[in-house]
């Protein structure tokens, strides 16, 4: 017996099956192998059996739609890639599967928001005798993010406030991670260069360029790539988060940007430290910091 195999490429095992393929003459037999329809046909070319000749044609996959309408030779679409606002909400925050389970886990971050607004400085206070400026940040850091965190979670139900901008997986959707990270720790590194180091003449201006570019510049640039991000309805919710969270870190380095614009100044008298600074030493007016003569 002669035949004739075209398998387009196919690949994988073959399992008949007797349902009759569209367009297939009467007695034809059609076959699964892989993702392809195969139908055996067969053409007497005399009466006898032995010049029986099997035609086999197997036809081109049908089963995705990608596959279908895409032209030849070009390679299907990606697939979209699931939102994982769902995933980081019931793996890191714990959200209860029930129904209210995102509104009864926002309300409580709103409510720790108040208790951190509170217990912070009072547990700074009492330690310390002052709340200082390591406390304040503490404070703020802990209230900015139990209201964002249940500001997010608010809204991960909601699917009309949704980003309709898909998540590419390039180093612009990456930038969102170490955007929280600079807004978080970029101020805490920039106040222990500023203030965990005697400040002098030669050696300030570094430490305060160190706090201004971790502090006020590294968040906004890390920022700038995720407005993209910022469109139809999403746009009401990103803009405010973005640029609030944002001023935070910047508003921290604030002062420290100002006193490297204007430059020290004699220091005048009745400053903290005046009665232990000899004469002529420079102060920074807007960190309200006196240098020490570098040696």
């Amino acid at each position: 017996m002669q035949g004739e195999l075209s398998d387009g490429g196919n690949r994988g095992p073959c399992y008949p099956f007797f349902t009759p393929a569209a367009g297939a003459v009467p007695g034809a037999a059609t076959a699964r192998c892989g993702r392809r329809t195969v139908v055996a046909e067969t053409r007497a070319s005399s009466m006898r059996p032995s010049q029986i000749i099997p035609r086999i044609t197997i036809l081109p996959a049908m089963d995705t739609p990608d596959e279908r309408d895409v032209p030849p030779g070009r390679p299907p679409a990606k697939p979209a890639r699931p939102e994982p606002a769902d995933a980081v909400a019931r793996g890191y925050f714990k959200v209860s599967r029930r129904p209210g389970g995102y509104g009864r886990t926002a309300r409580r971050f709103w409510l720790g928001a108040l208790w951190a607004a509170f217990l912070t400085p009072l547990i700074f206070h009492l330690r310390f005798g002052e709340v200082g400026p390591v406390g304040w940040g503490l404070t703020i850091f802990f209230v900015a993010y139990c209201v964002v965190a249940g500001v997010a979670l608010s809204f991960v139900p909601r699917r009309e406030y949704h980003t309709p901008v898909p998540l590419e997986g390039d180093w612009k959707d990456r930038s969102g991670a170490f955007w929280l990270v600079a807004c978080a720790f970029g101020p805490f590194l920039g106040w222990i260069a500023t203030s965990a180091f005697t400040l002098t003449t030669g050696s300030w201006r570094l430490a305060y360029g160190f706090r201004v570019g971790i502090a006020g510049l590294l968040p906004v640039l890390l920022g700038l790539p995720l407005l993209r991000y910022a469109r139809g309805r999403s746009a009401r919710v990103a803009i405010p988060l973005l640029v609030g969270i944002t001023a935070l870190p910047v508003w921290s380095a604030w002062d420290a940007g100002m006193d490297l614009y204007h430059g020290p100044v004699p220091a005048p008298a009745g400053t903290p430290g005046s009665e232990r600074s000899p004469a002529g030493s420079l102060y920074l007016q807007h960190t309200e910091r006196r240098l020490t003569p570098a040696q």
